[in-house]
């Protein structure tokens, strides 16, 4: 028989405990809650945001190349940058909410 799993964090609980839904005889699960699918997908989107906007970030900031570019396209990468790194705000505020 397969132990039983706190509906919480997904954890096998320990012996004694089956009946609860979550560890802990007097109290909520220690553990963070489980993500479901659309809140992991959102994990995932803000930490692939993060790093290309990081990467954007570095490519204005030292890279020589961007000194040769056109200054309108300058301003439109600093434009999409800014973008950026307000989506990725957004989407770590949608995270923080998750619990």
């Amino acid at each position: 028989m397969e132990a039983a799993k706190c509906n919480i964090c997904g954890d096998p609980m320990p012996p004694g405990e089956e009946v609860f839904k979550h560890h802990g005889y007097s109290g909520p699960c220690p553990k963070p809650p489980l993500l479901l699918p659309h809140q992991r997908r959102v994990v995932q989107e803000k930490d692939e945001l993060f790093k290309k906007a990081k990467d954007l970030s570095n490519f204005i900031g030292i890279s020589e190349t961007f000194d040769t570019l056109d200054p309108e396209e300058q301003e439109r990468l600093k434009v999409q940058n800014d973008l950026m790194w307000q989506y990725v705000e957004v989407l770590s505020a949608r995270i923080a909410a998750f619990q």
